[in-house]
């Protein structure tokens, strides 16, 4: 497997929800912002499915690696841009999409997705998340109208026209991440065929400012025993009442960011973090029990980025490895790539997240006591950030090595 990951952090995000107000306040990114989410009854079906998938995802990707990488993943990212696969693919790729993400009908998972986009970059949310999707066409190829419509009308995508033999017109894509990233994912590591037919891209960028900040005053240097070596970490520190959670396996407390949060799970000594990925399925997740507790916290300050190939990641979970554009209005088998860049970061104000997922097609050719709990982060852990109202996985990491 294709792979670039560096380090020096973290981050994740998660969604589930139901109310009931569909007026628009604002856009943002061209995007019709609401303040509340109201799902049918099948859409919440798909959401709770949507969610799965993302646990399966990070999952699967964390299989890929060493067990002495730092793995990022979003998602939340990755969901919307098989969505948009799915409404251009043949029935083949579009059934198979449906499988893995729950098989929800394309029109539902179409709302699902168009609601997900409307609301989660909400200001009641906190913080703040910006979404963006674009479909870039092959010079000479002219995609059907119905296509072009749908991706505007439902995941607010602008198709454009390039010509990816040239470097030049590559930096329009560049461009068009770094501004949708604001600045943390400046250009695509990945090549781009000269006989590219089309990529479909999305984009996200999430700034959350924790609830209660880290004093800056007592972050000291301390030791990370990673998997390989130890080094010396800033270490930030806080002590006070926060919701934990514990099991055989770990210890895990959240870190509210307004109506967004982090959850960072801390394996039990002698548990690897790369177990505790595997045995934390959705479900286990989802039904966690969260109890207040006197909590005295040290966590590392941290900067993790990865950059590689997700298409194996997807083939495992039962995407074809080719299908045609039939809604397109193009038609052949074509092999599928699908790509992800990440960027996750934690200081003593709060955490940064962003990602690019393409896919790409090429011709052939309270008062009460409470429990004392110290956790020190001093050691591989996982984490994620997470919708409080949806439960969408933005992002999903694990750090190994610091």
């Amino acid at each position: 497997m294709k792979r670039k990951s560096y380090l020096i952090g973290f981050a994740m995000l998660l969604l589930f929800g139901a109310c009931d107000s569909d007026v628009a306040v604002k856009e943002v990114n061209g995007i019709p912002i609401v303040e509340k989410i109201s799902f049918s009854e099948a859409e919440g079906v798909a959401n709770h499915s949507l969610n799965e998938f993302g646990v399966s995802f990070f999952d699967a990707a964390v299989s890929e690696f060493s067990e002495s990488d730092n793995v990022v993943v979003s998602p939340l990212s990755a969901s919307l841009c098989v969505a948009m696969l799915a409404n251009s693919a043949d029935q083949e790729m579009e059934d198979a999409i449906m499988r893995v993400l729950g098989k929800p009908s394309l029109s539902v998972l179409n709302t699902t997705c168009n609601q997900l986009m409307r609301y989660l970059p909400s200001d009641v949310n906190g913080g703040e998340l910006l979404l963006a999707n674009s479909c870039w066409v092959a010079e000479g190829y002219d995609p059907l109208a119905a296509w072009k419509e749908s991706m505007k009308k439902t995941y607010y995508a602008d198709v454009y026209s390039i010509d990816f033999s040239k470097e030049q017109e590559i930096e329009r894509i560049n461009k068009w991440c770094g501004e949708k990233t604001n600045g943390l994912i400046p250009e695509v590591d990945f090549v781009f065929p000269e006989n590219t037919v089309i990529s479909l891209i999305n984009a996200l960028y999430f700034n959350g400012k924790w609830d209660r900040k880290f004093n800056k005053d007592l972050t000291d240097v301390q030791s990370f025993y990673g998997r390989d070596r130890e080094t010396k970490v800033s270490m930030m520190h806080m002590t006070g009442t926060l919701a934990v959670s514990k099991d055989d396996d770990f210890t895990a407390v959240e870190l509210p960011m307004g109506n967004n949060r982090m959850r960072l799970y801390l394996p039990e000594e002698g548990v690897k973090v790369s177990d505790l990925v595997s045995r934390l399925s959705y479900a286990k997740i989802d039904n966690l029990s969260w109890e207040k507790a006197n909590v005295e916290l040290a966590l590392p300050k941290f900067r993790a980025d990865n950059s590689f190939e997700v298409s194996d990641i997807f083939h495992k979970l039962g995407l074809p490895t080719t299908c045609g554009l039939d809604k397109l209005g193009l038609y052949g088998d074509m092999p599928l790539a699908i790509n992800q860049q990440t960027y996750t970061s934690i200081d003593e104000e709060g955490a940064k997240a962003a990602a690019v997922t393409t896919t790409g097609f090429a011709t052939s050719t309270g008062g009460e006591f409470l429990e004392k709990v110290v956790l020190r982060f001093d050691r591989p852990f996982m984490y994620a950030i997470e919708n409080s109202t949806t439960g969408t996985i933005i992002m999903m990491g694990v750090i190994n090595n610091l």
